[in-house]
C-alpha cells in the first residue's frame, strides 16, 4: 500500500505544480493508483489522503471530503487529512468549513513542510469569505515562504477588491509570467461547485485584470 501511495502522490504532484503536459490525465492516473493503495490496506490515511485530493480536483469534492473525514476518523492527529477537507470543502461551497479545516491542519503541523500551500488555500478561503485584508496577509506569508499560484491569484483577486490595483495587477503579471501558473479566470473558477463562488473569484480577477479564457 505505501509503495502505491508514494506513486500516487509522485503523479499528483506532477498535476499540482503543473509538470504534466495533460494535467487532467495525470491527476486520473494518481487517482486510480490511490485506490490501488486502499485495496490493499484501507486503513491507510495517506491512501485516503490522497485520493480526497485527486478527487477535489477531478471535480468530485463529495468523494474528496469522505475520503478526507475516513483520513482523520483513522488518524486525529493527521494534519494533511484537514488539508484536504479544506480543499474539498471550498469547491463544494462550503467555506467556513474549508477555513476551519485548514485552521486545525495549521495547528497540528505548524511547520509543515506544505505551509505555503495550506496557508495560500487558507487566503482562498478568506477571500470567498469578504475578509479581503486577512486573505492578503495569508498570501503574503505564503509567498514569504515560497512561490505558489494560488496565493498570488489570492493577492490579485483581494488587492482589487479593496481598490489597490497597483499591486493587484502586479499579482496579475506575476501569473502570467511564470512558467506553471494558473493564467485565465476560467482555469481559477472552473472546480468551485457554488455559483456565487465562481462569480465572486472572477470579479476580482477581472479587476485585476486576468484574462477571461
Amino acid at each position: 500500500s505505501e509503495a502505491y501511495v508514494g506513486i500516487a502522490r509522485a503523479y499528483h504532484t506532477q498535476y499540482g505544480y503543473g509538470l504534466a503536459s495533460d494535467r487532467a490525465a495525470i491527476n486520473a492516473k494518481a487517482q486510480e493508483v490511490a485506490r490501488l493503495a486502499l485495496a490493499r490496506d484501507n486503513e491507510n490515511c495517506y491512501a485516503h489522503y490522497v485520493l480526497a485530493l485527486t478527487a477535489a480536483h477531478a471535480g468530485d469534492p463529495e468523494t474528496a471530503i469522505r475520503a478526507s473525514k475516513r483520513a482523520i476518523e483513522l488518524n486525529p492527529s493527521f494534519s494533511p487529512g484537514y488539508f484536504s477537507l479544506a480543499v474539498g470543502s471550498i469547491y463544494r461551497g462550503e467555506t467556513e468549513a474549508a477555513l476551519a479545516a485548514i485552521d486545525a491542519a495549521l495547528r497540528l503541523s505548524p511547520n509543515d513542510p506544505q505551509l505555503y500551500v495550506w496557508l495560500a488555500l487558507r487566503g482562498s478561503a478568506l477571500y470567498l469569505l469578504g475578509n479581503y485584508e486577512e486573505a492578503i496577509a495569508a498570501a503574503e506569508e505564503s509567498r514569504g515562504l515560497r512561490w505558489f499560484y494560488t496565493a498570488i491569484r489570492v493577492l490579485a483577486a483581494s488587492y482589487a477588491q479593496i481598490g489597490e490595483l497597483l499591486p493587484a495587477r502586479a499579482a496579475v503579471d506575476e501569473l502570467l509570467a511564470a512558467e506553471r501558473s494558473e493564467r485565465t479566470i476560467a482555469e481559477v473558477i472552473c472546480r468551485f461547485k457554488r455559483a456565487a463562488d465562481r462569480e465572486h473569484y472572477a470579479a476580482g480577477l477581472r479587476k485585476a485584470g486576468l484574462p477571461e479564457a
